[in-house]
């Protein structure tokens, strides 16, 4: 099945970019991928349109050179979402919301997400109004973050709800200027250990062996 796009108003894309299969894209106003931005399958990416009538530059999303938005996240852009160049919007099954509830006036409203160049947002992790990744930063699975950090935050890794600084990162991804993983490694061993299987099933087995002797 194809990607589909209803109602979206404006797309760029750049040199290299990738779509993958089965994303949805509704009611956006613009779109614009930067050379060799990629995002992968089953997204679901939506924007209000009431917005739009507010502010021209609602409902915006921008993922910037060598970036990525992985797989199964749901991002709403009824404000705007901008993913700046070689970093990462998952791993899985990320959500973005831009819009929130004013309670005090009565209103919905809408604002911006930021992740900065050179990060990576781990799986599940939510991110809300106001939320802002500090370029060359990792937040850690399952987290949230709220507003409150922006361009002059300190780099380094961030976890828990509210998502926290918690220590320094560092490595190569965030000092890279290519855009894709291409080495690969196996940290464990793989396949059914011998702990792994019953101790009952073992010794039945024993048993049977002992007794065909």
């Amino acid at each position: 099945m194809p990607t589909i796009a209803i109602g979206v108003k404006h797309v760029t894309l750049g040199e290299g970019t990738e779509i993958g299969l089965l994303n949805v894209f509704r009611g956006l106003r613009r779109i614009e991928l930067e050379d060799s931005a990629r995002i992968e399958s089953w997204n679901w990416v939506s924007a209000h349109p009431i917005y739009q009538q507010l502010d021209d530059n609602a409902g915006t999303l921008f993922v910037g050179y060598g970036s990525k938005i992985g797989s199964r996240c749901y991002i709403d852009c009824s404000g705007t979402v901008i993913v700046r160049e070689y970093a990462a919007l998952g791993g899985h099954r990320c959500l973005l919301q831009t819009h929130e509830p004013d309670l005090a006036h009565h209103q919905q409203t809408v604002g911006r997400i930021t992740i900065g160049d050179h990060s990576l947002v781990s799986s599940c992790t939510v991110l809300l109004q106001g939320a802002f990744v500090p370029a060359r930063s990792v937040v850690g699975a399952h987290s949230t973050v709220l507003a409150g950090y922006d361009d002059e935050s300190a780099a380094g890794l961030y976890v828990g709800s509210p998502a926290k600084w918690k220590c320094a990162s560092s490595g190569g991804w965030h000092d890279r200027e290519y855009v894709d993983i291409t080495q690969h490694g196996v940290r464990a061993e793989q396949g059914i250990l011998s702990g792994d299987r019953s101790a009952t099933r073992q010794s039945r087995q024993a048993d049977k062996v002992a007794a065909e002797a």
